[in-house]
């Protein structure tokens, strides 16, 4: 997907809202067992803060497949329980499960109550898969039920941006902007929009702006370096 909202971008939201208990879910149904047992489970595996790393051995690195398979029976024991759902499907993306990620994702979706996190990865899954039509009325059917939800605005955005429609892109862009997306995310994706149009100074501008409030942010760098030998983007 030419780097744009990448796995680790859109999945960690996801997690984060997981790991919350989803403000999209009732008061009622978080007091329910399933959600300690759901809690249990992540803490187990020292899942915290949104973040679950399955192959990056720099850090602490969460043993993912026994993880997803905990998750996995928590699904069989509670079926209809919406976190839990979200909880695998996130789990089964992340070790490469896609088709069971997925078949859980279109029950949560179709329900028709607000799931953007689950359209978030849903749409992921589309666009890796070449079907960016498919991602767009996903996201669009979660934006008419929540349309102050930045992340969704951000995966739109790449739904445009893989058609090359790049002014359209970053005009989606601007409205996940407007309602709080992080920064260096929008640094970082308008410095692909701009890169898409071969205007590699102002690319250059954003992937050092997203590197001033993420400087970890390897994907930048990267882009960084494959644009150095452009006289207009300057030294790296």
């Amino acid at each position: 997907m030419k780097n744009y909202l990448s796995v680790k971008q859109l999945v960690s939201p996801v997690l984060v809202c997981m790991l919350a208990a989803c403000s999209s879910q009732s008061n009622i149904e978080q007091a329910f067992q399933p959600n300690v047992d759901l809690d249990t489970a992540l803490n187990t595996y020292k899942v915290s803060q949104g973040q679950v790393n399955c192959d990056d051995y720099r850090q602490k690195v969460t043993d993912c497949d026994a993880l997803a398979a905990e998750l996995a029976a928590l699904h069989l024991r509670y079926p209809s329980h919406r976190r839990i759902m979200l909880a695998t499907a996130v789990m089964y993306y992340e070790v490469s499960k896609i088709q069971d990620s997925q078949v859980l994702l279109d029950k949560l979706l179709g329900q028709n109550r607000p799931a953007p996190e689950a359209a978030i990865l849903r749409a992921q899954i589309a666009m890796s898969q070449g079907s960016v039509k498919t991602a767009r009325k996903v996201l669009l059917k979660q934006l008419d039920m929540v349309p102050d939800h930045a992340n969704l605005y951000e995966a739109l955005s790449a739904t445009y941006y893989l058609e090359g429609r790049y002014k359209k892109a970053q005009d989606v862009l601007y409205n996940a902007n407007k309602l709080g997306a992080a920064s260096w995310r929008i640094s970082y994706h308008l410095g692909l929009i701009n890169e898409g149009q071969k205007q590699y100074s102002q690319a250059c501008h954003y992937y050092r702006q997203a590197l001033q409030s993420n400087p970890d942010h390897s994907a930048a760098t990267g882009r960084l370096l494959n644009l150095s030998i452009q006289p207009s983007c300057g030294p790296v």
